[in-house]
């Protein structure tokens, strides 16, 4: 057994593109949106019988406040690489969320979004968050790169909306949509937060316009193309790739090491095991460490798997690529969970500035470029 599971840790870095160089890049999922609201919220869902705490997302995440993202690029500021560049966060960002008004006066028809600089606005009218996001920007600290228009499958909640599931219903008047997938399973098939996901081909068409809308606001935001996507839960049609997101000048997805296939009307989902470098004419860059202590249930172990982790990657002549989700570094509803996991974040890096001399720090894209042999 010991045998078999070390074999499982050292496949998803034997195949596919190397390098001798020493790369980390921390690719962090769920910027900009929404999430559990906040601490108040949280209180009634529990008592409403929403079960919040089924899940960490809902336990802990919601939009990132000033004190949030402010802690995190401190923390990120005290550490360099052999180039004198700090770790960076790509910040995986879904730019828009449900305009829940409007779809309340559509009867639950149509979907209608506001770009999440709303949602920040309205979530936290004085912090100007928007300002320390461009901050950490400037400073090389954080680079958004595109996870999806929403965070939501639009259809399937709509569907479950107007076939009055009474859980969904109380989460929409609270002004979110991300309660535990048991609450609602009858109704959907599938689960919310898998946006590209599909029961029927037709389905594929909205999530194309979803896509080519999201990557456009993205730029109206950011001022730049998003050279990188990663689908929400990881599950789409590969033929997006052909038809969306090369023609919007995407070249890179991150991910895991599986793709999984919209379950359309087959009774199973078709999963492809995916390797790090060119495939299908694009770059795939697959994570294989992982710093996720909120869904841990113990934290003992969090920096020493980060770092076996690293280790392994680097063993293999692979870049460190790190899955770091928003809601480890988030304090609105839980304070501790930001403060916990910010001390076991700083503690991977200094076992990471003790152990390798010749660190390089960077964001998904330029990893993606080094791939690509155009740096």
């Amino acid at each position: 057994m010991q045998i078999l599971t070390k074999l499982k840790k050292n496949i998803i870095n034997i195949p596919g593109w190397k390098t001798n160089r020493k790369i980390i890049v921390i690719e962090s999922d769920d910027w900009g949106s929404i999430r559990m609201p906040n601490k108040s919220i949280y209180n009634e869902s529990n008592n409403n019988g929403l079960n919040p705490d089924k899940s960490p997302y809902t336990r802990f995440d919601t939009l990132a406040n000033a004190d949030d993202l402010n802690l995190l690029f401190s923390l990120l500021r005290k550490f360099k690489d052999k180039f004198g560049n700090h770790p960076v966060f790509t910040a995986n960002v879904v730019v828009c969320n449900p305009d829940f008004r409007k779809i309340k006066e559509s009867n639950y028809n149509t979907y209608f979004y506001e770009s999440f600089l709303n949602t920040l606005d309205n979530y936290y009218p004085n912090e100007k968050i928007f300002d320390i996001w461009k901050k950490g920007i400037n400073e090389k600290l954080f680079t958004p790169q595109f996870h999806g228009r929403e965070h939501v499958n639009a259809n399937q909640w709509l569907f479950a909306l107007r076939n009055n599931n009474p859980f969904l219903k109380q989460a929409f008047d609270l002004n979110y949509w991300g309660i535990p997938e048991f609450l609602y399973k009858n109704e959907t098939k599938l689960n919310l937060q898998a946006t590209y996901d599909a029961l029927d081909l037709s389905e594929t068409i909205f999530h194309k316009n979803s896509i080519k809308e999201g990557l456009e606001v993205f730029e109206q935001i950011f001022g730049y193309k998003s050279e990188t996507f990663i689908p929400n839960n990881f599950i789409f049609d590969k033929e997006i790739i052909k038809n969306t997101l090369l023609d919007a000048g995407v070249h890179s997805l991150q991910g895991m090491k599986y793709h999984k296939q919209p379950f359309y009307d087959s009774p199973k989902r078709i999963t492809k095991r995916r390797y790090l470098g060119l495939e299908e004419g694009m770059v795939s860059l697959v994570r294989n460490v992982y710093f996720e202590p909120s869904q841990e249930i113990s934290k003992l172990n969090v920096v020493q798997n980060c770092i076996k982790g690293i280790e392994n990657a680097f063993y293999w002549n692979k870049p460190a690529i790190i899955s770091a989700h928003r809601l480890n570094f988030i304090s609105s509803i839980n304070i501790k969970n930001r403060d916990e996991n910010l001390k076991l974040l700083e503690e991977v890096f200094l076992k990471i500035q003790n152990k390798w001399g010749d660190i390089e720090f960077m964001d998904s894209a330029k990893l993606s470029r080094i791939i690509w042999d155009k740096e």
